[in-house]
């Protein structure tokens, strides 16, 4: 599955990418980094939490630094930092 996790106040920036990968849109309306309990993003980072537990709830450390196989998921994530200069993380 593909997908973009974007967050509200940037999703016209998506305008005219293609309509057939997924959006997910993140609200910011979580209180002191808790689910907001609404939307789409929630439920799936309510999910992610679920599959983690279900493995042993192994958090980060169940993470791998490299694909085991050329099927494996892979996501980059951007920040723009303080100096509003684009970074890759």
């Amino acid at each position: 599955m593909e997908a973009i996790i974007v967050d509200r106040e940037y999703v016209h920036l998506l305008d005219g990418f293609d309509e057939k990968v997924r959006r997910i849109v993140d609200d910011d309306d979580a209180i002191d980094g808790e689910l907001s309990g609404g939307g789409e993003f929630d439920d799936v980072i309510a999910e992610g939490l679920r599959l983690d537990a279900a493995g042993g709830a192994r958090g980060w450390d169940g993470l791998h630094a490299e694909g085991q196989n050329e099927d494996d998921v892979m996501a980059l994530a951007y920040t723009s930092g303080t100096t509003a200069k684009p970074k890759v993380s």
